[in-house]
């Protein structure tokens, strides 16, 4: 598998990170949301990512979407840049 991790700060929703492997026709996703609302609406858009990945060639997918337990993902002095 190759292998990427994201972290993505959301300012207006909360801190999302994407961890993605992948190799010749499967691909692992796992969304993990701050805040449920982040979760819903990834849940809502599945099929359409399920779609979109299948027409790029991945038959074989695993997507799955929960809510983080852990602390925000950026450095607190980021929240006091953005305010």
């Amino acid at each position: 598998f190759q292998r990427v991790k994201l972290s993505l700060p959301l300012p207006s929703l909360g801190d999302l990170q994407v961890d993605i492997a992948h190799r010749k026709g499967e691909i692992l996703l796992l969304f993990l949301c701050e805040t449920k609302e982040i979760c819903v609406f990834l849940e809502e858009h599945t099929p359409t990512l399920r779609n979109t990945l299948s027409t790029l060639g991945f038959e074989k997918q695993s997507i799955s979407t929960r809510q983080s337990d852990s602390k925000p993902i950026a450095p607190p002095w980021y929240y006091e840049l953005i305010r």
